[in-house]
């Protein structure tokens, strides 16, 4: 194992409970954990684990939820984990690094701002078309949550992508597990594996849930394929009001809780 002594306690104790030995690379660990988390709160088309790693993933998941609560608000906690023991650091690595959370903070707060939102019939979607851990998304949830409070995070939709799976599925289980753990609700989180330079008809769902009260499109409806290709291009575009559209229906929410 890779030396941790520039980490802080709760992150070690993490990354000890992912190590894995010889039996399992660092990349395999932390694939395991994300899935056993996401098949906790029976997300579809997710497996358990082995049975040889349930044990090992469940203690993993109280660490992991713990560790939220003693960071503020929708920190990043898996993005230092995978730059630790994945990139750079075994077979799996793919050369991936991430945006250091205080930067991303720091580009939040220069984005967002602390206004409040100002359309109130209608989702503020954000969106990030390669978001590795989630971290950027992450950083501006906490800043609107921090500075306009839960009704502006109630009327915020998050869209995320990555190529790597693993990486869509740490954004997915990041936002859950913070909205969880905080009891506090995104009006949308929806997150895709794919290439978002590529054909967004060949974008594969990881995660679609909204909070109650909110009417939205499918995941994979041409009108988020617009706003995705609209957002590569730098130009800004706003979806037009679904809250009357019979076409589009309630998709059951997400139900996710840590103990």
């Amino acid at each position: 194992m890779a030396k941790l002594s520039h980490l802080p306690k709760q992150i070690k104790d993490l990354i000890k409970a992912l190590d894995g030995g010889y039996q399992h690379g660092p990349r395999t660990m932390l694939e395991a954990f994300v899935e056993h988390t996401l098949s906790v709160w029976k997300a579809p088309g997710v497996d358990r684990p082995q049975p040889s790693l349930r044990d090992r993933m469940q203690d993993a998941f109280e660490c992991y939820g713990e560790l939220i609560k003693t960071h503020e608000p929708f920190e990043d906690i898996l993005g230092p984990v995978f730059m630790e023991v994945v990139s750079g650091k075994s077979r799996d690595a793919k050369g991936q690094f991430f945006t250091p959370w205080s930067m991303c903070k720091m580009m939040a707060m220069m984005t967002i701002g602390t206004d409040p939102v100002k359309s109130h019939d209608r989702l503020t979607t954000i969106i990030d078309p390669a978001c590795g851990s989630g971290a950027m998304l992450l950083a501006a949830a906490n800043q609107i949550l921090t500075t306009q409070g839960n009704q502006a995070l109630y009327m915020t939709s998050i869209s995320a992508i990555d190529i790597d799976l693993l990486c869509a599925r740490m954004t997915a289980v990041q936002m859950v597990a913070n909205c969880n753990v905080w009891g506090v609700q995104l009006g949308e989180i929806v997150v895709y594996q794919g290439n978002s330079l590529g054909p967004l008809t060949d974008m594969r769902t990881v995660l679609h849930a909204n909070a109650p009260g909110h009417v939205v499109p499918p995941a994979l409806d041409p009108i988020r394929q617009r706003m995705i290709r609209n957002s590569i291009g730098h130009r800004s575009v706003q979806a037009p009001s679904r809250a009357r559209d019979p076409a589009y229906t309630v998709e059951k929410p997400m139900l996710a809780t840590i103990d």
